[in-house]
Parts: structure tokens; sequence; C-alpha cells
């Protein structure tokens, strides 16, 4: 079902089946944002726009349950502490992982069930319709829950943020529940994504294919600088 957001003349495009779970009612899309409305932002915190769950199952009133999906999209904008922009793949990194450190507990402990990804190498490029999105993940150690972002520049202090939080049945893998239901499903929506820039909006060149270097060459020397001031 094609879906539809207005972001302040940036128009996003994408697809998501209907089947939703039955027990988990949802709210409704927000399909019109002013993104110059700083009451959207609370703290920098995520503002949601849409946010649904799938069931996976056999077929049949008895079949066998697999697990849940739940995908939300968001959007958030930069710390005001920060003067780089989401515009460079690198510094577009740096204001995630930002994002996430501020985003631990205020006892500076880390959760020792949660992965982070709170380092460079955890990104990687993932190509939507000509556009970069970049991919990363937070793993849950104990198995019951394993999430999987995509983020996308939308202008030079705002990102997007397409989020899939996959959820098995105690005695299903996560690794197969992944594999066999979340990456089909997760790839059809994701494929569908398309991003109407408004006119003169810089965040569509940052999002082309126009870099010489790949995000990993990036990724590369920026960890090799790293290393040598350690």
């Amino acid at each position: 079902m094609p879906r539809h957001i207005n972001l302040s003349g940036n128009i996003i495009h994408f697809s998501m089946p209907e089947n939703f779970s039955r027990d988990m009612p949802a709210d409704d899309m927000i399909e019109s944002v002013d993104l110059s409305d700083k009451n959207v932002y609370q703290d920098y915190q995520k503002f949601t726009l849409i946010r649904r769950w799938w069931d996976f199952k056999d077929s049949g009133f008895f079949g066998k349950e697999y697990g849940t999906l739940m995908m939300s999209l968001y959007i958030k904008e930069v710390s005001e502490s920060l003067s780089i922009t989401t515009l460079k793949p690198l510094d577009f990194i740096d204001i995630i992982i930002d994002d996430i450190n501020k985003s631990k507990p205020e006892s500076g402990e880390l959760d020792p069930l949660m992965e982070y990804s709170d380092h460079f190498t955890a990104y990687k490029e993932s190509w939507r319709n000509d556009y970069r999105w970049l991919k990363y993940i937070q793993g849950h150690v104990n198995g019951d829950k394993f999430t999987i972002l995509f983020a996308i520049p939308l202008t030079a202090k705002q990102y997007i943020v397409a989020e899939f939080i996959s959820a098995p049945k105690n005695d299903i893998g996560i690794r197969s529940f992944v594999n066999d239901f979340t990456l089909p499903f997760m790839n059809k929506i994701m494929d569908s994504f398309q991003i109407d820039y408004e006119k003169d909006n810089p965040a569509k060149q940052a999002v082309l294919k126009s870099d010489t270097l790949s995000l990993q060459q990036l990724i590369d020397g920026k960890v090799k600088l790293l290393e040598q001031s350690e």
C-alpha cells in the first residue's frame, strides 16, 4: 500500500503490507510535518511518523507462531551542541553515534545485554533507489530482540530513521527469524522508499553516489587516523 509523507516539501514515498498485527493497535500515520516547528522535538528525541507491527505464523487457527516484527519511521534533529551536519557521511555517522551515546544510561554504564553501534566500523552503505542510507544494528545478547536501522539525511540538520525490531518466540532462534522473516520483509519495504527532496535542498546531493571514495574507504581512513592519534 503506497504511502506519502510531506516533511516541509520533502516528500517521502514508501509502501508496506497491510496485514498488520491485530494485537498491536497503532496510531494513524503523520502525513505532514513542519520541520521548522521546534515543538515537534522534545530534547532532540525522535518524532515518530508511523509505527506498525506484523505477526509471522503458519496458516490456520493453530498455526505455529514464529514472532513479531515492528517497524518505526521517525525523524531526528541534530543536537545543537554539534557544529557538523548530515551532509558528509563521516559527520553523519558522528551525529548518530552522539545520539546513541546520549541515549545510554545516565550512570554511564553500558547495558551488558546491548550491542551499541557507537563505532565507525558498525556502519555500512545501503543503496535504495540510488540513495545512500546508513545501515547499523542494535543487538540484544540474550537473543530476545534484534534491531536493524537505516538512516538518511533529510536536511543538513535533520534525518530520517527506519527501524525494524525483530522479536521471535522463545523457541525460535533470533538468527533464523531474522534470515527467514525479517530480511525478506524489511528489504521489500526499504526498496520501496523514494525521497523527493525540496528544490535546493543540499541533502539530495549528499545521499547520491557522487563520492570518489566509498563509505568503507572513508571509514578505513578515519579509523587509521584515530589509531595513529592514540
